[in-house]
């Protein structure tokens, strides 16, 4: 055999090589997507059941942080009030101490 039907050989086994390399590869990505693929379908329910919990817990968290909001609003304008009719006192006897 000649130098140059060895080359020859040794490309046309390294092609072989490639391509069987190549197509391996090409087999194992299909088998990786197939199982992802079933996994996000299989756990499709229960993230979409996670995330309506998630959202219920905020809806409520919300109602919470409104709630605490109106209740202390509800303090402020009391002590407001409260504050209002003291200085008004306070007032009242600093004019009846002049007089």
């Amino acid at each position: 055999m000649s130098v140059e039907s060895v080359s020859l050989v040794v490309i046309a086994v390294c092609m072989v090589f490639i391509t069987v390399s190549i197509v391996v590869m090409a087999v194992g990505v299909y088998s990786f997507l197939k199982k992802l693929g079933e996994f996000l379908e299989n756990t499709e329910p229960e993230i979409s059941e996670v995330a309506d919990s998630v959202k219920d817990t905020i809806d409520v968290l919300k109602e919470t942080v409104e709630s605490l909001k109106y209740t202390v609003d509800s303090f402020v304008e009391t002590f407001s009030a409260a504050f209002s009719v003291l200085k008004f006192f306070s007032n009242r006897k600093k004019k009846k101490k002049k007089k």
